[in-house]
């Protein structure tokens, strides 16, 4: 019976502090508001021995751990030999965030699952919150935007035009990981919370953002529907498609955008840079180097061009097989359930064209694949390791 109530303790202690240690990552991603970060992370990391004792390892969770220590350090002396001037904070900040998989990747699924969707329920609440006050009584909230926007960075919120369009927006930056919920959401068939969280991509402002709030409920409903339903949705998605596709091609796409002309700039830079040096290409010149770029006429470390980035960073090799490790828990997790695996998916595919990959967003997205596929309670997961 003690032991019992050892088991369930140990749980609690766990959960509350993954619940802060999630809820400030998402909330704090900048690290500029509650200075917790670190802290947060000693004390997840003196659990790691009880939270080994609720769930065994995985191996192919060790395997990408491995990797992903190895990619750091290759990183490192890559440059150091490339010759270029290398950022060292740049540097440090690109390795601190594969910690947060380091340190999730020793819990179970089970220890994970509620701080972190909860912690984004209540960013979906404050988001909506601050856009409905801001439409109706900005005073209200100016100082609070004010803070979030430009004291600690970790929002952008204000107009947005495409084109002749203007938009407000509310753009939170971990809000890409509602794409995550909305799955989870609809897998459990919460379908208010799941719309709330679909709203909430929209007004972020984003087109992968709401691109992924169209594509994960279409696929849903594609998926539990019946042949009816299917034939429906299909000429829906298909007429929708043949709408908005002027819109598409001639505001969202145009090479005049501000943001599209700035990823234009980036990528034709990018060419250059390995056209003229194609040992980085393949080698990688490492994190911290940078490089010049005429979509910001700059030198940059990073842009939205993730995939670009890490190949400056560790190459061609070990960018591909970064995104080959991203994507090993997808048909384990597809045996489980479809609509989180999809979810999944379009979060790897918005944070292509977004740096919300090598971040600790991003690695909170890509723990929670790993640990839904392979530290899962709910299946046998030892049955098929």
């Amino acid at each position: 019976m003690m032991k019992i109530s050892l088991k369930v303790s140990n749980h609690r202690i766990i959960t509350l502090v993954m619940f802060i240690f999630c809820f400030i990552l998402i909330f704090d991603p900048t690290d500029k508001m509650f200075h917790a970060k670190g802290l947060i992370f000693v004390f997840l990391v003196l659990l790691i021995p009880l939270g080994l004792k609720t769930f065994p390892y995985s191996k192919n969770v060790l395997f990408f751990f491995y990797f992903c220590m190895i990619m750091i350090l290759y990183s490192f002396f890559a440059g150091i030999f490339s010759g270029l001037n290398v950022d060292y904070t740049f540097y440090f900040g690109f390795a601190k965030s594969f910690f947060v998989f380091f340190v999730l990747s020793f819990f179970s699924y089970r220890e994970f699952e509620k701080p972190f969707f909860i912690s984004l329920v209540l960013l979906t609440f404050l988001s909506l919150l601050i856009y409905v006050l801001a439409i109706y009584d900005y005073r209200s909230i100016g100082k609070l935007i004010t803070y979030l926007s430009y004291d600690v960075h970790n929002a952008l919120i204000g107009r947005r035009a495409y084109g002749n369009w203007i938009i407000f927006m509310v753009y939170y930056k971990t809000v890409a990981l509602l794409i995550l919920l909305i799955g989870y959401l609809l897998s459990k068939k919460s379908y208010t919370l799941s719309f709330l969280s679909i709203v909430v991509l929209f007004i972020s402002g984003t087109r992968a953002n709401m691109f992924a709030a169209l594509s994960i409920p279409a696929f849903y409903f594609f998926l539990t529907g019946n042949k009816k339903m299917k034939i429906i949705l299909g000429i829906s998605f298909l007429c929708g498609i043949i709408m908005i596709l002027p819109f598409i091609s001639h505001v969202l796409l145009s090479p005049t955008g501000q943001s599209n002309s700035v990823k234009i700039g980036h990528f034709h830079s990018y060419m250059n840079f390995f056209g003229s040096s194609p040992q980085f290409f393949i080698f990688g010149s490492g994190a911290g180097t940078s490089f010049y770029s005429t979509g910001n006429h700059a030198f940059d470390l990073n842009t939205e061009l993730v995939p670009f980035d890490l190949i400056m960073y560790v190459g061609i090799f070990f960018t591909l097989l970064f995104y080959v490790f991203l994507l090993l828990p997808l048909p384990r997790m597809m045996k489980m359930d479809k609509t989180i695996a999809f979810s999944y998916l379009m979060y790897l595919i918005v944070a292509t064209t977004n740096p919300l990959l090598i971040s600790s967003t991003g690695f909170l997205a890509i723990s929670f694949g790993y640990l839904y596929a392979y530290k899962n309670t709910k299946e046998n997961i030892n049955a098929t390791n």
